[in-house]
């Protein structure tokens, strides 16, 4: 059966969520932690030292590092929405490596205890970078009749009325939106993110990932994707961060992490995001009868709604029944749950919203 986890969403740029990665396993290090409290010190504290060329991990030990692969600066709307207004993607560096900066709302003097080892800023990709480029009068910007409404709205201090003018017309009236998403702008504002995590990038000291977030939700369902990639600049500039404008589904965004990563002979790493609040997009749900065959359910959008969809392998995964569709029905399906019994017969229910509103249905196997 599937297992729901209580929903957890952190709202503010600067919180730091540590994450490890482990070059072999991985293990909990009690000796590294970060608080952010005032300081006085213009220097950061000294780092834990990390893997270099001249010293290479022996077979089986574990070199673990710590850092963040989920962070949005004012170069988020929302973020900005939420008065994170200052802290851009320098500031975000700058106190990952340990260096005082400047709290946004405390206006406070605010430094990380111990420094990070890595650091990726995860902006949304899209509109990424508009509203502070607003906000500093961007004559490109400034050219569109929305775009002047909104640097007016901005310069009354009205950030929160502006980033909800943009969600409102995203729903409404995308069209109205297009001149905020030129190739011209969106590379300006690309190379803006690129050029800073190049310039706070230090081998063997401290790693600045450049990446961004992909931030599908159909029908409010979070389907988004931490996106980052292990080299620079010179493959980095070959392409524009693929978002929700391009596509809201998550096949397409992997079919243009694919062709890019042959085109720029590039790689990129793909990490869902928030999976609690997909309503059960991105978890498969898996059973084994008493024969050790493997049963999954799961939901895709393929058919244009919604649908529950099954599948079974008979020999450990090495090979798969053909993919039989379980739904056919009207409204959306999903949260699919699937078991088995002593007979083998095969469970199925899942939440549907076909009556109007939602109710629990069920199929088992004959």
């Amino acid at each position: 059966m599937s297992l729901q986890l209580r929903p957890i969403k952190l709202l503010f740029a600067l919180t730091i969520t540590l994450s490890a990665l482990a070059l072999a396993a991985c293990g909990k290090d009690d000796s590294k932690s970060s608080t952010a409290g005032k300081s006085e010190s213009t220097e950061a504290p000294k780092s834990a030292p990390m893997a270099s060329a001249k010293k290479m991990a022996s077979p089986g030990e574990t070199q673990l590092f710590w850092g963040d692969t989920h962070l949005h600066t004012n170069y988020s709307p929302d973020a900005y929405a939420l008065l994170t207004t200052t802290a851009d993607p320098d500031t975000s560096y700058r106190f990952a490596k340990g260096l005082p900066v400047i709290a946004d709302l405390s206006r406070s003097r605010i430094q990380i205890g111990t420094p990070l080892d890595f650091l990726v800023v995860t902006d949304h990709a899209e509109f990424m970078g508009i509203v502070p480029e607003l906000a500093a009068g961007n004559e490109l910007l400034g050219k569109t009749e929305l775009g002047r409404q909104w640097i007016k709205l901005l310069g009354e201090n009205k950030g929160s009325e502006v980033v909800n003018n943009m969600l409102a017309l995203s729903q409404t009236n995308p069209a109205a939106l297009l001149p905020m998403n030129s190739v011209e702008i969106r590379k300006s504002v690309w190379e803006t993110i690129v050029d800073t995590a190049e310039s706070h990038n230090d081998p063997g000291k401290f790693t600045a990932f450049i990446g961004w977030e992909w931030s599908s939700m159909p029908d409010g369902r979070n389907l988004h994707r931490i996106i980052f990639t292990p080299d620079g600049k010179d493959k980095a500039m070959k392409y524009l961060p693929y978002s929700l404008l391009d596509s809201s589904k998550p096949r397409d965004l992997y079919n243009f992490l694919t062709k890019t990563a042959e085109a720029a002979q590039t790689d990129f790493v793909a990490i869902a995001h928030n999976m609690n609040l997909s309503g059960g997009s991105m978890f498969p749900a898996i059973t084994v009868d008493n024969t050790g065959a493997i049963h999954v359910v799961w939901i895709d959008d393929n058919p244009g709604n919604w649908e529950i969809f099954y599948k079974k392998s008979a020999n450990n995964g090495s090979t798969w029944t053909p993919i039989e569709r379980i739904t056919w029905n009207s409204g959306f399906s999903g949260n699919p749950s699937i078991a088995s019994d002593s007979n083998n017969k095969i469970y199925i229910v899942w939440n549907d919203y076909t009556p109007g509103n939602w109710e629990i249905f069920f199929k088992k196997s004959n």
